[in-house]
C-alpha cells in the first residue's frame, strides 16, 4: 500500500513536470507572439545626416584707405570687410550722439505714431547753447522758454548734430549726466560692446571712443528703431520758421539708396562718419549696408572715402548658390531592410554678401513606418543676415513596417 502511494506521487508529479515543460514553451511564445502584435512599441528608424559643406566664400576687393579706419558691415550680417582695423578703439565725436538718442528712447520711450513728451527748455538751457557757440560747435538755437517736442528734440540731436540739444537732453531724461552716463554705459554693456565707452552726451570729449565693429552694431540699433530709422534719414528738417530749415551734416544722404546715419567730427577724433545704404538685390530682396570710416583728415576727404566704399560695396553683395537640386542630406538606418536616402526637393541660392559662407541646416524628423516614395520628412535650411530659406526633403524610396519575425526575433530590441 505504501509503495504504491509513493508511486503515484511520483506519478503526479512527474506528469506536472511533463506539463510544465510542454506548457511553457506554448505559454511563453504565446505571450512573445501577444506581445509582438497587441504591445510592443513601433520600432523607430533612426537617420545618419549627411555632412554638408559650407559654400565656397568670393575674393571681394574692396578699396582702403591709408587714413583712418573703415569697416563694412550689413543689417543681420554684422562686420564683413575691414581694412584691418575694425577693433581698434578711438574717439567718436559725434557719433556719441547715436547712444544718447538710443538711451534717451529707452528711457523715455514715444509711443508709435507720436511725437512724444513736450520739453521746456530753461535758462540752464539757453547757457548751454551758449557754451556750443562759444566751444565751436554744433548747436541748435534754443532760448528760456522754448519748448519743442521729443520727437524735435531728437531731429536737432541727429540731423544738425546740436551738441547742446545732446546735453539738455539726458538733464531733462535723467536728472544729471551722471546719471545719463551710468545708464548708456550699463545699455552698452547689455549690448555686448566691451570696447565702446561714452564719456559724454555730444561727443566733445576724447574719451568717449568705440571700434568700426561695435559701431556696426550700433547702427543697426539705431535703423531698427522706428522713430531714430526716419530721423536719420532725412537731409533736412525744421521747427521754428524763425529758425529755418536745418540740414543733415551728412552729406551721404545725397546719394541713392542712402538712409543714414550719423557724422562726427573734432580735433581729436578727426572726421568721422556711419553711412547705411538699402542696396536693392531685386524687386523683393534688399541688403541693409552699413559703413564706418572714422579718423579723417577731414570732413570731406571723410565723405569721398565713404562714397567710394559704399559703391565699391555694392558689388560685394549678390546670389550664391548654396545647394544643388536633390542633393542627398541624411539617410535613414532601416534595420529590416534598405537604408533610405533622403534628398532636397529644389535647391537653395540666397542672397547676401559673396565674400560670406553660408551653412546649410538640416532637420529630419525621425517617424514610426511606414513612410512613402518622395515624402517629405523635414527641411534644409540656409540662413543669410536676417532671412532664412528653405526646401523640404524627401525619401528616395519606401520604409515599410518590419515584418513580424523580424519584430519577433527582435522583441527586446
Amino acid at each position: 500500500m505504501y509503495n504504491a502511494r509513493q508511486q503515484n506521487e511520483k506519478r503526479t508529479i512527474k506528469n506536472i513536470l511533463v506539463t510544465l515543460v510542454v506548457a511553457l514553451p506554448i505559454l511563453a511564445a504565446t505571450a512573445a507572439i501577444g506581445y509582438v502584435l497587441f504591445f510592443q512599441p513601433p520600432h523607430q528608424v533612426t537617420f545618419e545626416l549627411v555632412e554638408l559643406s559650407p559654400s565656397e566664400p568670393q575674393n571681394v576687393q574692396l578699396s582702403w584707405s591709408d587714413d583712418g579706419l573703415a569697416a563694412i558691415g550689413a543689417v543681420g550680417h554684422g562686420l564683413l570687410a575691414d581694412d584691418g582695423n575694425a577693433d581698434e578703439q578711438v574717439p567718436i565725436a559725434s557719433i556719441t550722439k547715436l547712444f544718447t538718442a538710443l538711451a534717451v528712447l529707452e528711457q523715455r520711450p514715444i509711443p508709435e505714431g507720436q511725437a512724444g513728451e513736450t520739453i521746456t527748455f530753461d535758462q540752464a538751457d539757453e547757457q548751454r547753447y551758449a557754451d556750443a557757440i562759444a566751444e565751436n560747435g554744433s548747436s541748435y538755437p534754443v532760448n528760456a522758454g522754448d519748448s519743442m517736442t521729443q520727437r524735435e528734440a531728437l531731429e536737432a540731436l541727429l540731423i544738425p548734430s546740436a551738441n547742446n540739444i545732446a546735453d539738455s537732453l539726458v538733464i531733462w531724461a535723467f536728472g544729471s549726466e551722471q546719471a545719463y552716463l551710468s545708464f548708456v554705459n550699463e545699455m552698452i554693456a547689455d549690448m555686448g560692446l566691451e570696447q565702446t565707452v561714452i564719456a559724454d552726451a555730444s561727443g566733445m570729449s576724447s574719451a568717449s571712443v568705440s571700434t568700426p565693429r561695435e559701431l556696426i552694431v550700433v547702427a543697426e540699433k539705431v535703423l531698427k528703431d522706428p522713430v531714430l530709422a526716419e530721423i536719420v534719414r532725412q537731409p533736412q528738417f525744421m521747427i521754428d520758421p524763425m529758425v529755418g530749415a536745418v540740414f543733415n551734416t551728412n552729406q551721404l544722404l545725397q546719394e541713392q539708396f542712402v538712409v543714414g546715419v550719423k557724422t562726427g567730427t573734432t580735433d581729436e577724433a578727426g572726421a568721422n562718419l556711419i553711412f547705411a545704404a538699402e542696396y536693392p538685390l531685386t524687386e523683393e530682396i534688399s541688403e541693409t549696408i552699413i559703413g564706418v570710416t572714422l579718423g579723417q583728415s577731414q570732413r570731406e576727404v571723410n565723405t569721398t572715402i565713404s562714397r567710394g566704399l559704399l559703391f565699391e560695396s555694392f558689388n560685394g553683395f549678390g546670389f550664391i548658390e548654396v545647394v544643388e537640386e536633390n542633393t542627398i542630406v541624411a539617410r535613414y538606418e532601416v534595420p529590416w531592410g534598405d537604408d533610405v536616402e533622403i534628398i532636397t526637393n529644389g535647391g537653395i541660392t540666397v542672397g547676401g554678401w559673396l565674400g560670406g559662407s553660408y551653412q546649410p541646416e538640416v532637420r529630419v524628423d525621425e517617424f514610426s513606418p511606414p513612410v512613402g516614395l518622395s515624402q517629405e520628412v523635414g527641411a534644409l535650411e540656409v540662413t543669410s543676415g536676417n532671412r532664412t530659406s528653405s526646401v523640404p526633403i524627401t525619401t528616395t524610396g519606401v520604409v515599410s513596417e518590419p515584418s513580424f519575425f523580424w519584430r519577433l526575433l527582435n522583441i527586446f530590441n
